[in-house]
């Protein structure tokens, strides 16, 4: 799901998300502009990058809440439907 998202906003915005830091150069004046250009490109699309890694936070701490529930559920339905350990415990006061 992450990779689609960055996938869909590179190519909605600009498929130079996908070769930053990955063009090469012959030359050293080459080198120089592709350097500069790199640079700048990456400051103009530096929102890009924060949106989709808000993104990818909200969306794996969302993701992590609605697996630790799920699992809560399960094991309390496997419990009650089945003799554990837990049904033969006392407790001491």
């Amino acid at each position: 799901t992450l990779l689609v998202t960055w996938l869909l906003l590179a190519v909605g915005i600009s498929k130079d998300l996908l070769i930053l830091g990955d063009r090469g150069a012959m030359t050293p004046q080459l080198l120089c502009a592709v350097v500069s250009w790199g640079r700048w490109r990456q400051l103009e699309l530096l929102w890009v990058k924060v949106a989709w890694l808000s993104f990818a936070y909200l969306f794996s701490f969302a993701g992590t809440l609605l697996y630790a529930v799920q699992q809560t559920r399960l094991v309390k339905d496997v419990d009650s439907e089945n003799v554990t350990i837990a049904d033969f415990t006392a407790v001491l006061e």
